[in-house]
């Protein structure tokens, strides 16, 4: 299942959690 993960969602969650309320809009 996470096999399947590629680098861009894992960048995307990153940013999500360096700056979630960036990512909002």
């Amino acid at each position: 299942e996470g096999q399947m993960w590629s680098r861009e969602a894992e960048e995307e969650l990153l940013r999500q959690k360096l700056h979630p309320s960036e990512v909002k809009g």
